[in-house]
């Protein structure tokens, strides 16, 4: 299967074949959005870990893996993969960055809840489990890391963000740098799509308005991820500080449009109750 649209942002290509223990759209219960950039030394063995990890257990799924315009063969990786595993998807786009990434990830993906986690190998099978289990009422299954590998000054900087939130929205997600989450897909597409376009980081905002207007909606869960170590200078993810900034830029403008929305508040947009 194949289908190309064309953006101002770039052209997009999805490639790849229904899945694993699957027929239909309606019958996936999982799809596993993987956002790649320059990961080739490493993709391979993380989605193949994943794969055996899913043909083990009783979970319908699909890998749905972005490669936001690598420059470093990360593509041909995918495309070999694809070829021999038909529960795997690959979406090829020019580079537009992480979180607009996974907002149009999201929009491609089949399953009824979405598994999203990084390219860069920190979030393995292990954390399937906590994530999982917290699923049930929520439409937002949030990772906590008991350990984070991000050094006193990211520690300082995702401080700095708890306390915008909860001054903002008297409320806080308490590591919003893990980069497992969970979302039950019919709901939280719904809700995102209401998002005004300016919010780049859509899931972690949309987090923040659920903890303010229906916090019985999201669960906060430990996971235990992985330290990997650092990719080439020239392939560097963002730096702590630029993600963190653009997450405020981000609550800010969720505030500054909340506010616009007079007759409906922050759960207008919210549905008035989760999908059976």
């Amino acid at each position: 299967m194949a289908e190309e649209k064309s953006k101002s942002t770039g052209r997009i290509a999805v490639k790849g074949a229904l899945l694993h223990h699957v027929r239909t759209e309606a019958s996936l219960d999982l799809s596993l959005v993987v956002i790649c950039h320059n990961v080739a030394d490493r993709i391979e063995a993380l989605l193949g870990e994943w794969r055996e990890f899913f043909v083990g257990t009783a979970v319908p799924f699909e890998i749905l893996a972005v490669n936001d315009g690598s420059t470093d063969g990360t593509g041909r990786v995918l495309d070999k993969m694809r070829r021999e595993n038909a529960c795997l998807r690959v979406i090829h786009q020019l580079h537009i960055g992480e979180p607009l990434a996974t907002r149009r990830a999201y929009d491609h993906a089949r399953g009824r809840y979405l598994l999203r986690v990084d390219g860069e190998g920190a979030c393995g099978p292990e954390i399937f489990e906590p994530l999982w289990a917290g699923r049930e009422g929520r439409m937002i299954v949030i990772g906590r890391r008991a350990r984070k590998p991000i050094g006193l000054w990211g520690l300082a900087i995702e401080r700095c963000l708890r306390m915008l939130s909860r001054g903002l929205f008297r409320v806080a997600i308490e590591d919003p740098g893990c980069p497992a989450r969970l979302l039950l897909r019919p709901a939280a597409l719904v809700s995102i799509r209401n998002l005004p376009e300016s919010i780049r980081h859509a899931d972690l905002a949309l987090c923040v308005w659920l903890l303010s207007a229906q916090p019985s909606l999201v669960a906060e869960v430990d996971v235990g991820v992985r330290v990997v170590p650092r990719p080439p200078v020239a392939w560097r993810r963002p730096s702590p500080t630029r993600r963190a900034l653009g997450f405020a830029r981000d609550l800010l403008r969720l505030r500054r449009w909340s506010w616009t929305q007079p007759f409906r508040g922050a759960a207008g947009a919210l549905p008035a109750r989760l999908p059976a």
